[in-house]
């Protein structure tokens, strides 16, 4: 059996000329990310207040959620903070993109901030605690959705008020680190967030920006924004002054007409072109205090009525839920997958993804209907009173505002589910949080361009295809629910949104004759909807491809370093269930998805839906593993820094070596890069072309991946 090692290792050996560098270090940039990813020590239960001496086992971090500990543990990591990250002005943070649920930071044995909520990225300022130039220890608590642990500052003993905090039961259940880490330096006056604001309509382009001054005196500043398509400026906007005062903070927004914007989408609604705005903010008399770059598409999404339009054109979706998966790897292989049966949509059921689901999606040029909430199918809110759930609320809120922040700037992302099997009350209150951090997203209230949350009529009933006549049931069902839907305006409006649930136990999911009849159900399913005008709709659990056979032993990955979750084999959700999985990335020598009948009906019928068929992506973005050695022999825990040379502006993180002197780099942009690692004070380096990789489903997916050595 070929695993993933195998096929990866049939990727490219390149052996360049590693050059000698005295100056030049990528650590005199003004803002620095270390991704520390790898191999963390984990000790299960125990209590925040006793550190344990003992019973520590290796894991890798972020953890494998079936591999998640129950109720609570301990994480701890030794590792370097560069020199460079001390200094005045500077700020040494630490960065996590997700904790389920609860977590307390230490490093060096001095505590630096807590935080709750699964939907809520967070950093604390470890400046005072953090010692550069040496070998600094983090220790993390975390605690699963408890009593105890539930929300800041009370005791929640009531199980709905806990279904409501979190998603589905095993998610509950987690005490784990599931996402990125990142060590930080960032100067003490910087640009905290950035939203751009792409309008087709007046072809204009603007960006809101918040400048924070954690310094103890006044600051002047200048503000200078730059757009690169690749390494190349196409747009200018207008510089802005600002003074900001101690400890405060300043939100601006600066715009300028842009007549000849590439819109980004895929054909007809335009091309998946993303363009990068560099922020640059300095003191008035010249010095730079922070540059800050921000991926970006042109497009707009908005409704006229019952209808959605994108950059101009009718939009309708044909969305498909996919699993919960990680990896680049993965979603990329997905996503395509997804396009080549007519979909032109992708929905994410239950929590956010990780970036690279959103970033995979931007590249491809595939819609992304974004969900947090869910209470779930699996009873996790059994009780659907119209009880306001206040605490709860309040909760949501505070967490919506980080999760708007977290995928803002994406453009694939064009609808919102702000909540599942919530009340009302509770879906407007968190769609209109959602919409005061991001009025770029539809299924919003706020008024303005955005249309109410239960407009879109998110959830509202499913389709079977039990039976022995399918179409009846669609039918049924749509003049049960769709026609007499009552939005929290108390209007009716057609659909949105419809789940189609292909449900197979009439028979042998194997058997040719079923999938033939699921096959044709899918067709009239879709053309019904069409003619109700029916404006988007997401198939479930259908079966459009092959499923994968099962594998006895974990997926082997060519390094623990590198972003995203490392899955051990195919499964999803937060509980241990082995759905189909239809993108093989194991085997080169078989194809990445094997189409079923279901699949040519879903494209004929979404062709029809739509109006145009869906393209499907030819290319995917580099990968490139870096290894680091030393009289031949793998070197571990050494960072490896990678600089933009030319195709490209933005500064990837520099990636941290696993126990194989591994670092995996999955690149947002094709270019030429400088990688980089010092040794007893010299940098070493090794300069790399990375241009978009071949992807083709018929052949096992992705091209090779791109492999280069630094001896130090």
């Amino acid at each position: 059996m070929w695993e993933l090692a195998a096929w990866l290792s049939v990727g490219m050996l390149l052996v360049g000329q590693v050059t000698v560098h005295a100056a030049g270090s990528p650590l005199a940039q003004p803002r620095v990310e270390i991704c520390l990813n790898g191999d963390w020590l984990r000790q299960d239960g125990g209590d925040v207040g006793s550190v344990p001496g003992d019973g520590w086992h290796v894991v890798r971090v972020p953890e494998y959620h079936l591999n998640a500990a129950r109720e609570s543990a301990w994480f701890r990591l030794d590792f370097e903070i560069p020199r460079e990250f001390g200094g005045e002005g500077k700020r040494v943070l630490l960065r996590f993109l997700r904790i389920r649920h609860y977590a307390k930071v230490f490093l060096n044995g001095q505590e630096c901030g807590e935080n709750w909520g699964q939907r809520a990225p967070f950093e604390v300022d470890a400046t005072s605690a953090a010692r550069p130039g040496e070998i600094n220890r983090l220790e993390v608590w975390v605690h699963s959705c408890s009593p105890d642990y539930a929300m800041p500052g009370k005791k929640v003993d009531d199980p709905r008020v806990l279904q409501r905090l979190c998603t589905l039961a095993g998610y509950r259940q987690q005490a784990t680190i599931a996402e990125d880490v990142f060590l930080v330096s960032r100067p003490d006056v910087h640009v905290s967030d950035v939203l751009v604001i792409p309008s087709v309509r007046t072809k204009a382009l603007a960006a809101r920006l918040t400048v924070a001054n954690e310094s103890a005196r006044p600051r002047d500043l200048k503000l200078a924004n730059r757009v690169f398509l690749g390494s190349k400026e196409v747009l200018r906007l207008p510089d802005r002054t600002v003074v900001v005062g101690p400890h405060e903070q300043v939100t601006l927004t600066v715009s300028v007409p842009w007549p000849d914007a590439r819109f980004w989408g895929y054909p007809p609604y335009g091309e998946p072109v993303l363009y990068d705005l560099e922020t640059r903010l300095g003191e008035r008399e010249g010095e730079q205090t922070d540059r800050l770059v921000t991926r970006f598409g042109f497009r707009e999404v908005w409704a006229e009525g019952d209808r959605l339009f994108l950059n101009g054109k009718e939009l309708r979706l044909l969305g498909y839920w996919v699993p919960e998966a990680s990896g680049r790897t993965v979603w990329t292989l997905r996503m395509a997958a997804l396009q080549s049966v007519g979909c032109n949509a992708i929905h994410n059921h239950a929590e956010q993804r990780e970036p690279a689901f959103y970033d995979v999606a931007d590249e491809l040029g595939i819609l992304v209907w974004d969900a947090d909430y869910c209470g779930g199918p699996l009873g996790s809110t059994e009780d659907m009173s119209d009880d306001p759930f206040p605490d709860v609320l309040a909760e949501l809120e505070r967490q919506y505002r980080l999760w708007a922040k977290a995928v803002a700037n994406h453009p694939s992302v064009v609808i919102l589910m702000a909540a599942c099997l919530l009340n009302e009350e509770g879906t407007a209150r968190l769609a209109a949080t959602y919409h005061s951090v991001d009025p770029t997203r539809l299924l919003h209230g706020g008024g303005g361009p955005a249309i109410p949350p239960m407009q879109l009529a998110a959830y509202a009933s499913s389709f079977e295809m039990a039976g022995t006549d399918p179409l009846s049931n669609i039918k049924s069902s749509y003049e049960q629910w769709g026609q007499h839907l009552r939005t929290w305006e108390g209007r009716t409006v057609p659909l949105v949104n419809k789940e189609i649930w292909y449900r197979l136990d009439q028979g042998d999911p194997g058997d040719r004759k079923s999938l033939e009849a699921v096959a044709h159900a899918t067709r009239d399913a879709i053309d019904y909807l069409r003619e109700k005008r029916v404006g988007g709709l997401i198939l479930y659990s259908q079966q459009a491809f092959e499923e994968e056979a099962a594998r006895d032993k974990p997926i082997t990955w060519p390094s623990r370093s590198g972003e995203g979750q490392h899955a051990e084999k195919v499964t999803t959700g937060g509980l241990p269930w082995q759905p189909r999985d239809f993108a093989n990335f194991h085997d080169p020598s078989r194809p990445a998805v094997t189409p079923l009948p279901t699949a040519a009906m879903m494209r004929e019928a979404g062709s029809r839906y739509l109006g145009h068929e869906v393209p499907t992506a030819r290319t995917r973005r580099p990968e490139v593993i870096v290894t680091v050695t030393a009289d031949g022999e793998g070197v571990p825990d050494v960072y490896v820094y990678v600089v933009p040379v030319a195709g490209a502006v933005g500064s990837p993180p520099a990636m941290r070596t696993d126990r194989n002197g591994t670092a995996w780099f999955a690149l947002r942009d094709p270019g030429r890069y400088r990688f980089l690692c010092r040794a007893e004070g010299e940098w070493r380096s090794i300069e790399l072309d990375t241009p978009l990789q071949p992807l083709d489903l018929s052949r096992g997916g992705t091209g090779s991946i791109l492999r280069v050595t630094i001896p130090l």
